[in-house]
């Protein structure tokens, strides 16, 4: 005779009659989560919601409601200020919003400028470089598109616009639904080969410096200053090598690895479905751009790296020393832009 049950079994085999869950299991159940980092555990998002939002704040809103927004992330570079800030003024297209972020930081420099630009500040206890951009974003309700630059990016005309439209541009022309798109950097670990491929620079690079490996932190663009000065001489003079860039067919690459985010696009719908950007401890560096890029993947939705879009990186903490009054020197970079 036929066995039915194995065919048919009953529901009481497959749905135990009790789904109350033991101490036990429960407990496993949080320890789980814990160190499920990358996965979309309810318990971890909850967890998320409560920490990426946290701490004391002072905001002074200057916002239009414009459902774009530049975040600016600044407070420990001042000698750039007069090189980004009159370029962040010059190439603003209209319908923006600017908040300049500024996290565990009093600097009365900051607020002269956020006020002589008409842009809003948002100032944080702690020094925590994520919660400043999650409450900056969280006051600026319209904003539906964000893209945020540190205080050591050089913006170029069109980059922002170029941004905007990249989200629907890389979804029509590529097999991706992009996460975030940010433009080429000349002093980024994974796009700056992709700049000396096009400028037909790479051969020389390699003989001065070595390998030029697509890498976050393995590679000389990251150590050496030399490099980086390298890179900024090959894309100088910089707005006509980007606007060389912007009339060229816009095309896009996935970045497989580590991305340095000091320039990311970002939609707000993406933003919120991550619960904000990661909370790191006070002075912690790199927590959040790691979780970032890990969300990417585990969502299938990748960073995107438009190689028709070009701004410039000042430099890595490391040559700084070097790279500040080299920059300083270079006239061409200087935007003396009337208020």
């Amino acid at each position: 005779m036929e066995n039915t049950d194995i065919l048919n079994p009953s529901p009481r085999r497959l749905f135990p009659a009790s789904r109350e869950r033991s101490p036990k299991q429960k407990l496993l159940s949080l320890i789980s989560a814990v160190f499920q980092f990358y996965s979309s555990n309810p318990v971890k998002k909850k967890f998320r919601r409560n920490r990426n939002f946290q701490g004391a704040f002072e905001f002074t809103s200057r916002s239009t409601g414009a459902n774009k927004l530049l975040l600016v992330v600044a407070g420990h570079k001042p000698g750039l200020w007069p090189l980004i800030f009159p370029r962040i003024h010059r190439f603003l297209p209209c319908g923006w919003d600017v908040c300049l972020c500024v996290p565990g930081v009093h600097s009365p420099e900051l607020a002269h400028q956020a006020q002589l630009f008409n842009w809003s500040i948002l100032k944080t206890e702690a020094n925590q470089l994520a919660i400043a951009q999650n409450l900056a974003i969280r006051e600026h309700l319209s904003a539906s598109f964000i893209v945020k630059i540190d205080e050591d990016i050089f913006l170029t005309d069109g980059s922002l616009d170029g941004l905007e439209k990249a989200f629907s541009q890389c979804a029509e022309t590529t097999p991706f639904v992009p996460g975030i798109v940010a433009p080429l950097i000349n002093v980024n670990g994974f796009s700056s080969r992709i700049i000396l491929e096009k400028l037909w620079r790479l051969e020389e690079f390699e003989k001065r410096f070595g390998c030029c490996r697509q890498s976050c932190t393995d590679t000389p663009v990251w150590q050496s200053p030399e490099a980086a000065k390298f890179l900024w001489e090959i894309t100088m003079p910089l707005d006509e090598t980007a606007a060389r860039f912007l009339n060229s067919t816009p095309t896009f690459i996935p970045c497989p690895l580590r991305f340095s985010i000091g320039c990311l696009a970002i939609q707000r719908a993406f933003w919120e479905e991550m619960d904000g950007f990661t909370a790191a401890p006070p002075g912690s560096l790199g927590v959040e751009e790691i979780d970032l890029i890990a969300h990417c993947a585990v969502v299938s939705r990748p960073i995107m790296v438009a190689r028709h879009l070009l701004v410039g990186h000042a430099g890595f903490g490391p040559q700084m020393q070097i790279m500040e009054p080299w920059l300083l020197a270079q006239k061409n970079l200087r935007l003396d832009d009337p208020i």
